[in-house]
């Protein structure tokens, strides 16, 4: 029964990380105007990356806060 679960819960864990990763995707595609404009006001490529990434680590770590705060309560 263990198994199961654990088999089931790596299922649900792989299909949201998916799922993040094309949301995350689209939303970059949609910031499209957002980039260029950093662009020609002279940000880097790697502020770019850090701006992006710093941004989903912050939504990945509200996510965490919240599905504690729902396995407490």
């Amino acid at each position: 029964m263990v198994m199961a679960f654990t088999g089931i819960s790596l299922l649900v864990l792989l299909i949201g990380c998916i799922n993040f990763t094309i949301l995350t995707t689209a939303k970059a595609t949609q910031r499209a105007r957002e980039v260029a404009m950093r662009k020609i006001a002279g940000a880097k490529r790697k502020q770019l990356i850090v701006q992006f990434l710093g941004e989903s680590t912050f939504i990945v770590f509200l996510a965490m806060l919240l599905s504690i705060a729902i396995v407490e309560i």
